[in-house]
């Protein structure tokens, strides 16, 4: 079921599907309305991108008004990104608000203690979405590497590790500090790529700016 409401007319609709959802290479398709969309989903958050890695639809448990402060980070620090066949896999594409084109560390080795780094506030929830997410070639999550543990600073005092699962899907980061200010995701362990091992790859990170307790 979904539903939609129009805040300029105060019109409410109301659409029922039958749906499927596949999975390919551990990436999760959600079929409906004769459509197939790339699914990233938590508890919390429900994403979905259509055939050209765009975002079709954000979704999430809270209500309206939270919603507007629930959003991708545009802007990001990275300590390097890889350059390969004259593109740039920096955190920068990620501003198109769609997938595909993951940040991809620069450093030789494994990207261990590779890192980027976000403005938060002194409350925040971070949602990562962690591999090469790609709507057309779903191997490439397995192909290449995705953080496998983190190393969370916050204005650049150790505050913990976070392990992660080996999924593309969101896995929430919660940030609490006395102030504003920034947060650093280090790379410690990686889930190793079957193909490029040593191209370290996050899909895109979601925060959400005022999270409650």
């Amino acid at each position: 079921i979904i539903k939609d409401f129009n805040r300029d007319t105060y019109e409410k609709t109301e659409k029922k599907y039958k749906y499927e959802i596949k999975k390919e290479h551990g990436i999760e398709y959600i079929y409906f309305d004769n459509k197939k969309y790339l699914m990233l989903k938590c508890k919390d958050l429900l994403f979905l991108f259509d055939n050209q890695n765009k975002l079709f639809f954000k979704g999430t448990i809270f209500g309206i008004m939270h919603d507007e402060f629930v959003d991708i980070f545009d802007s990001c620090k990275t300590s390097s990104f890889l350059q390969k066949d004259g593109i740039d896999y920096s955190w920068s594409e990620l501003k198109g608000r769609g997938i595909g084109k993951p940040w991809i560390e620069g450093e030789k080795g494994y990207g261990i203690a590779e890192w980027m780094q976000f403005g938060v506030s002194k409350k925040e929830n971070i949602y990562l979405s962690i591999g090469y997410v790609d709507y057309n070639n779903p191997q490439l999550y397995r192909e290449y590497s995705r953080p496998k543990k983190l190393k969370i600073f916050l204005n650049d005092k150790f505050l913990k590790y976070v392990e992660l699962e080996d999924t593309p899907d969101f896995q929430k980061i919660e940030i609490r500090g006395n102030e504003p200010g920034r947060v650093r995701l280090e790379i410690w362990d990686i889930y190793e790529g079957t193909k490029y091992p040593k191209d370290t790859c996050v899909n895109m990170a979601v925060y959400d700016s005022i999270a409650s307790e």
